[in-house]
């Protein structure tokens, strides 16, 4: 299996963060990799309201096109996930922060 760019991006960085070389575990660290990507598959309410946030605020025109658009989003939608004061919700089964989809209002 091909690892992605992403995979790879953020397999490095939890590497950096827990202060060892990539090259000692990467299979590890990809791994780890890809459960905190999976873990971040359904957007938090933070997330979301980000991203609609920024969609209104946007007019896309002849030098603002669709791939500057998502790009952006997509930061701002991290930016909010990473944001200090979102406290996480649980889940149904009391783990993570995915909210249930019929209670969010945005």
């Amino acid at each position: 299996m091909s690892t992605s760019e992403m995979v790879e991006r953020v397999a490095e960085a939890i590497a950096q963060a827990n202060r060892e070389p990539f090259y000692l575990s990467p299979e590890l660290y990809r791994q780890m990799a890809r459960a905190a990507i999976e873990a971040m598959r359904e957007p938090t309410e933070a997330m979301t309201r980000a991203g609609v946030d920024f969609a209104l605020g946007v007019s896309l025109s002849g030098e603002y096109r669709w791939p500057d658009y998502i790009g952006d989003m997509h930061r701002r939608q991290i930016d909010a996930a990473l944001a200090p004061d979102t406290p996480p919700r649980p889940n149904s089964d009391g783990v993570g922060d995915t909210a249930n989809r019929e209670e969010q209002s945005i």
